[in-house]
C-alpha cells in the first residue's frame, strides 16, 4: 500500500526509548513497571537503561494482567464498549469521554505511577 508505514520491534523499540527520555527528563529519578512485550525488553532497551542514571524497569510477572492497572481498566472499558457499533471514530470517542464522566473508567495518569 503507498504511503503505508510498517512498523517492526524496532520502530516500537525507539518509540519506547523516547518514552523512557521523557519521562525521566520529566521527573529525575524513575521506577517504571512494564510488561513483558518485546519492545520493553529489548536488547537496545537493556542498553539504553544502563546508560541512564536513575531509571529502572520492573517487569510485571508473565500472564497477570490484574498487577497492571492500564490493563484492568482497558478490561473495563472493552467490556462496557466493546460490544458496540459506533457510526464513527468520534462517536466512539464520545462514549469513552461519558464512560470516564459517569466514573465507568476510571483515567490513569502516568505520573501516578512513575514519580519515585
Amino acid at each position: 500500500m503507498a504511503g503505508s508505514i510498517s512498523c517492526s520491534t524496532t520502530c516500537r523499540t525507539d518509540v519506547f526509548i523516547g518514552l523512557l527520555s521523557r519521562v525521566q527528563k520529566r521527573f529525575g529519578r524513575v521506577l517504571m513497571f512494564a510488561d513483558n512485550a518485546a519492545r520493553h525488553k529489548s536488547a537496545k532497551v537493556r542498553q539504553y537503561i544502563r546508560g541512564c542514571d536513575g531509571l529502572r524497569i520492573e517487569y510485571f510477572l508473565p500472564y497477570t494482567p490484574e498487577l497492571n492497572t492500564i490493563e484492568t481498566q482497558w478490561r473495563v472499558m472493552k467490556n462496557a464498549a466493546g460490544s458496540r457499533v459506533y457510526g464513527d471514530v468520534r462517536a466512539m470517542e464520545d462514549s469513552i469521554r461519558t464512560m470516564i464522566r459517569q466514573k465507568v473508567i476510571v483515567p490513569v495518569k502516568l505520573g501516578d505511577f512513575l514519580r519515585c
